[in-house]
């Protein structure tokens, strides 16, 4: 009975692999054929979306702290503070979005409701993400481990910027998700504007912040340069960030793998 077993499954599984050439495609026919509850290993975001936003990071904080500043730093360090930011924004976002499709806790279709708890422990892991790359773009910078430390004594606040993002996206994702009806065609836009205006106003509070604790004049940018990059950047990470998770492929969702165990369970397995 094994071998019987043990041969259809062989020969399922090239008549599969022979038919169907990606994954999504080998899935759904094992799904049609009456495999349930198949697990995905596939990331939420895929590393051409998150090369993207962090492309689009780069590119507001280069050029606009070059057009816009009445002393625009030189290119060379232009180029690291745009890397920087742009690595530290792109992993903060995925690691906003990851949490939800790996963490049943921030997951509101297993919730029920808004997990607000998980958009705050979102935001403090995005953080600590952020301390580290910073700390690290800072040593390649200063060559010198105890100078990057010194640095970021008088910098700390712009990770608030970092809490901000991965709070914010985390609960602009969850918009719709529990509803029946597909989300209105200006959901996007809403978003768009809402991430955009919660970022400049953590742009100025940062702004204020830098001020409080002494940091250098030449280490606090014009507000009006902040608010123009931090706009821009709202604004891009509001309209396709969202977007990207609710339209997550059916087999990516948590919810279709929750049907799929539950459907698997049901029958009590093979």
């Amino acid at each position: 009975m094994a071998v019987l077993r043990k041969d259809l499954c062989n020969f399922i599984a090239r008549g599969v692999l022979t038919c169907e050439i990606t994954g999504k495609e080998r899935r759904a026919k094992l799904e049609k054929i009456g495999f349930c509850g198949i697990a995905d290993d596939r990331a939420p975001l895929n590393a051409h979306q998150v090369v993207t936003i962090g492309f689009i990071v780069f590119l507001f904080m280069f050029f606009g702290n070059q057009f816009f500043r009445d002393t625009p730093p030189a290119i060379s360090r232009a180029i690291l503070i745009s890397t920087m930011v742009a690595t530290i924004y792109g992993l903060s976002i995925l690691l906003a979005i990851y949490l939800k499709v790996v963490w049943p806790f921030a997951d509101i279709r297993r919730v029920g409701q808004r997990p607000v708890a998980s958009y705050v422990v979102a935001g403090l892991l995005a953080v600590v993400l952020a301390f580290f790359i910073s700390l690290t773009f800072k040593f390649v910078w200063f060559r010198d481990f105890l100078k990057a430390l010194e640095d970021i004594k008088i910098t700390y606040p712009w990770l608030l910027m970092s809490f901000t993002i991965a709070a914010t996206l985390s609960c602009l994702c969850d918009n719709g998700v529990l509803g029946k009806k597909p989300p209105s065609p200006w959901m996007r836009w809403i978003e768009s504007i809402a991430c955009a205006v919660l970022l400049m106003v953590a742009s100025w509070v940062v702004n204020q912040w830098l001020t409080d604790i002494g940091s250098p004049p030449n280490r606090i940018p014009p507000l009006q340069v902040v608010a123009f990059i931090t706009c821009g950047i709202g604004l891009a990470i509001g309209y396709f960030v969202p977007h990207w998770y609710r339209t997550l492929p059916p087999e990516t969702n948590a919810d279709a793998e929750m049907k799929g165990q539950v459907a698997y369970d049901a029958v009590g397995g093979p």
